[in-house]
């Protein structure tokens, strides 16, 4: 569906496909605080891991840190999103 300017991102989520994701290959989804000077959470992207998070224009995340998985190594996830209609 085409994205409509009186949607809103409400609550972004992430189920992530990754077997024997160890520590040291790093990808970990962080989250941020509101003034971006500290990451509140670290999670690392494991097989099934479910995260669920509410999107506000504050909501900072992302996997800043390059990854160190061996050549051909891919982090995988799958991302949704819900909207509302309105305000």
């Amino acid at each position: 569906l085409p994205r409509k300017p009186s949607w809103h991102r409400r609550v972004n989520t992430f189920v992530y496909l990754n077997d024997e994701w160890p520590e040291a290959y790093g990808g970990h989804l962080e989250l941020w605080d509101r003034n971006l000077t500290a990451c509140a959470t670290r999670v690392l992207p494991t097989m099934g891991r479910f995260v669920a998070f509410s999107t506000t224009d504050f909501s900072y995340h992302g996997h800043p840190v390059p990854l160190a998985a061996p050549l051909g190594r891919a982090r995988r996830s799958v991302a949704l999103y819900y909207y509302t209609v309105g305000v």
